[in-house]
């Protein structure tokens, strides 16, 4: 159950030539249109805004492990992934950042999302028929705002040279080339109000989903073998047979989470994780704060 160090590296290049194509954002942006506050929720657990990736030429347990590029909740906590280190065999926990934006920042974010499209429907643009492009994966976006949430899919999203494919209208086109610029613009806060962003900091997460499998070694990289930590034995924890033959997913929270975090702070993807006398592969993933089961 590795995840190839390239999956992490495909996503950051992808931030990155985002952030290179950006149009210029204002650096004061207005609460809204006119002025106006935006409504939105204001929960820890409430996702306002959300930039994922979906699909694609990659191994399931990268689908798994992934973290959504962007996700800002209501309480003004943002979480993204940070950058891993680019070694092998890599860490068993994924780089996951944290940070708080006031209020301020929380209007910014959302009205860009609006000025970019979103919001007033839910739109499908991940038709691979209309950019000459294969294997590619969708954005996905996903916007709550005044009670309503909408999600807009866009397939191979900055890859293209925005010109209008066989499939694609004028007005599609120009949508992929504004959502384009969201992308970068999630990317990269720097744009937004002035001291409305805190210090990024370490996501721990209050759960985790992890996938079990049998053990696989690399031969030319022993690894020592670390003991399961919790009173239930991976082989009888409640999973769901949901990633495969040979793969269950199971959740873990709270103090149990925090035991198994412990150890997998000091693990590997190559790892070998004892319970009852069999030794197992895992992958983990800290849940976000607005997720739940595998």
């Amino acid at each position: 159950m590795l995840v190839p160090r390239i999956a992490a590296v495909f996503t950051l290049t992808l931030l990155a030539a985002a952030c290179a194509d950006a149009a210029p954002v204002p650096s004061d942006p207005g609460p809204g249109d006119g002025g106006e506050r935006i409504d939105h929720q204001a929960g820890p657990s409430d996702l306002l805004l959300q930039m994922s990736f979906e699909g694609g030429f990659v191994p399931l347990e990268w689908n798994f492990q992934a973290v959504p590029t962007f996700s800002l909740f209501g309480d003004g906590t943002v979480v993204v992934p940070s950058a891993q280190i680019a070694i092998y065999p890599g860490p068993a926990l994924p780089a996951i950042g944290a940070r708080t934006v006031d209020e301020r920042a929380i209007q910014a974010l959302l009205q860009r999302a609006l000025d970019a499209g979103l919001g007033d429907r839910d739109r499908d643009l991940s038709d691979t028929g209309d950019v000459a492009i294969a294997d590619a994966s969708t954005t996905v976006f996903t916007l709550t705002v005044e009670g309503r949430t909408t999600t807009t899919r866009v397939y191979a999203l900055g890859m293209d040279d925005g010109s209008v494919g066989p499939g694609l209208s004028p007005e599609d086109a120009e949508l992929r080339r504004e959502l384009s610029d969201l992308a970068a613009a999630l990317g990269d806060l720097d744009w937004l109000p002035e001291s409305s962003v805190g210090q990024e900091g370490l996501y721990a997460g209050a759960a985790a989903r992890i996938l079990i499998g049998p053990e696989r070694a690399d031969e030319e990289l022993p690894q020592r073998a670390v003991t399961w930590p919790l009173d239930r034995p991976l082989a009888s924890m409640d999973a769901a047979d949901t990633w495969g033959p040979d793969a269950r997913c199971a959740v873990v929270e709270g103090a149990e989470w925090q035991m198994v975090r412990d150890l997998a702070d000091d693990a590997n993807q190559l790892t070998a994780w004892k319970s009852e006398g069999e030794r197992y592969s895992l992958v983990i993933r800290p849940l976000l704060p607005n997720e739940h089961g595998c």
